[in-house]
């Protein structure tokens, strides 16, 4: 179906054949992606997310060595292993227990730790790198105005503070591989 928002025209899709002939015509004068209104202020406007034709291809492409059966095969080794230590930990209360924090922080874990591997070494790093991304993710449900102490602000500001963070772990990550 469609509809015209705001003078935008927009393409609403459930049907997974008809999504993925949408995807696929991915020129700079066809659909484009709509994302949360703030998605730009607060992932930036250089973000995938944002691209669209060869410049998205050439980024996308230079992804694909990240998902090879030998990377994924690294990823769930990781991914098992803090998955069943947590598992394990979890176990030992019989009383009733609210999950979803922890299943959260279990997410952050294992994303930091397969993404980012050894550069976050200490657990004030780690907790300051999760702090930010769950700053992130709740700019998208604020008011969608960055004004100084708002959410929207406190996202933007934490999306500067992980991407410096990234920047420094590639930095570190390519001498120690040089």
């Amino acid at each position: 179906s469609w509809n015209s928002i705001c003078g935008q025209f927009m393409l609403f899709s459930t049907q997974t054949d008809v999504t993925k002939k949408i995807f696929m015509n991915n020129g700079e004068d066809s659909f484009r992606l709509f994302l949360h209104p703030s998605g730009w202020k607060i992932l930036g406007e250089h973000n995938i997310a944002f691209k669209h034709g060869p410049s998205h291809k050439a980024l996308r492409k230079s992804f694909l060595n990240l998902f090879t059966r030998k990377a994924l095969g690294v990823y769930l080794g990781i991914q098992e292993r803090l998955v069943r230590e947590h598992l394990a930990a979890w176990k030992v209360t019989d009383e009733p227990t609210e999950f979803r924090l922890k299943v959260r922080d279990l997410n952050l874990l294992t994303s930091q730790t397969v993404f980012i591997g050894p550069y976050l070494r200490s657990d004030e790093e780690r907790a300051t790198f999760c702090q930010n991304y769950l700053l992130m993710t709740e700019g998208f449900i604020s008011f969608p105005i960055a004004f100084p102490g708002s959410g929207l602000w406190k996202a933007i500001n934490a999306r500067h503070s992980i991407v410096d963070k990234l920047v420094a772990v590639a930095r570190e990550s390519k001498a120690r591989m040089a």
